[in-house]
């Protein structure tokens, strides 16, 4: 049985969304200053 994490693409793909998402989160400005004082390392690998 696949799984729904398989399914997806698994690791890489969930490592390009997650890359995607927060690119597109520090460029808007009405949400980015929210992370500022963010370690965004940190931030993305949890």
């Amino acid at each position: 049985m696949v799984t729904l994490f398989e399914k997806i693409g698994g690791a890489s793909a969930i490592d390009a969304a997650v890359d995607i998402f927060y690119r597109k989160v520090l460029n808007d400005n009405s949400v980015s200053s929210y992370l500022d004082t963010t370690d965004m390392d940190d931030q993305i690998a949890k």
